[in-house]
């Protein structure tokens, strides 16, 4: 037992303030997702601009419906916008986090947290634009 809690303060320790790229990764990977989201609000603003669809003019009567697309991008680059934060910051600090065990812990179960709620932010601003490429092209989506 007390090996697999020291295994787990090592991977802890290394993907912190280990001497490795996963922050430089990371921050590469949501600064092409940050300009991809960018490119994609006019994307999705000339989708919403389709005449003769049903589907399309549903979405442009309904205001919330129409809003909450949009909130949706914005979330993702908040979310974008507050990892590539934390992950600069975490290299600033990365020196000064090992003297306390519980903050260590802390901060990387913050840090788990803040990349999955952007994978989640992400994964859902990719099912709207797959709908609305789908309705685009005016096929049905079962799934």
């Amino acid at each position: 037992m007390m090996n697999i809690i020291t295994e787990i303060l090592n991977l802890i320790d290394y993907i912190l303030v280990g001497q490795n790229n996963i922050s430089i990764i990371l921050i590469t990977i949501v600064a092409g997702i940050f300009g991809f989201i960018i490119a994609a609000i006019p994307l999705t603003i000339q989708l919403l601009e389709i005449k003769n669809n049903d589907v399309i003019k549903k979405i442009n009567e309904n205001i919330l419906m129409k809003k909450k697309i949009f909130d949706n991008y914005i979330n993702t680059l908040k979310s974008a916008f507050v990892l590539v934060l934390f992950i600069l910051l975490l290299e600033v600090f990365k020196n000064h986090m090992q003297t306390y065990i519980l903050i260590e812990i802390f901060i990387f179960v913050f840090y788990i947290s803040i990349v999955c709620k952007f994978l989640n932010n992400l994964y859902t601003l990719i099912g709207i634009l797959k709908e609305l490429t789908l309705t685009y092209l005016d096929i049905k989506n079962d799934k």
